[in-house]
């Protein structure tokens, strides 16, 4: 097999990829939606029936749970929210919620990388070539022998919770 060709091979593959992840995003949002059209409730993760009224769980401490809010100062009623969030993460036992004002320059997009960019223990947001680099390595021999298995992709979020 020629470099070209096998890069062609690798391409094709991150792009299969891509689309199946995709793919079961938008059907887990249809999910979601047909839940929530026939009045089922969908409570979050983090408040979990075992713990009404809390964050949380057996598996998960509320202390450990991030919060955080990207808002436009300029829009009404944001200081209002602001308040509401701060009253609602404390009667579930919620650390105060981080909070990120937009301008005009950014509309949210840099608050909104820092906030994702605390969360994750790399302190950063995963770019293509990290998913490249699984693909690559199950699709190589190294990872032939590999079955049945779930390979957490989320810079280290997954092994700290």
């Amino acid at each position: 097999m020629t470099v070209g060709a096998w890069v062609t091979w690798v391409a094709w593959a991150a792009v299969i990829g891509v689309l199946l992840g995709t793919v079961a995003t938008v059907l887990a949002v249809q999910n979601r939606r047909a839940l929530r059209a026939r009045g089922i409730s969908l409570k979050p993760a983090a408040a979990a029936a075992s713990s009404a009224g809390t964050a949380a769980t057996g598996s998960t401490d509320a202390a450990a749970t991030l919060v955080a809010f990207v808002a436009n100062p300029t829009k009404p009623g944001v200081p209002a929210l602001r308040d509401t969030v701060v009253r609602a993460c404390a009667a579930r036992y919620l650390p105060e919620p981080l909070w990120y004002e937009t301008t005009a320059e950014d509309p949210g997009v840099g608050q909104t990388r820092e906030a994702v960019e605390q969360s994750v223990p790399l302190g950063r947001i995963g770019r293509p070539d990290d998913a490249a680099g699984l693909t690559l390595f199950l699709s190589s021999r190294a990872g032939s022998y590999l079955t049945g298995t779930v390979i957490p992709l989320d810079g280290g979020i997954t092994g700290c919770n």
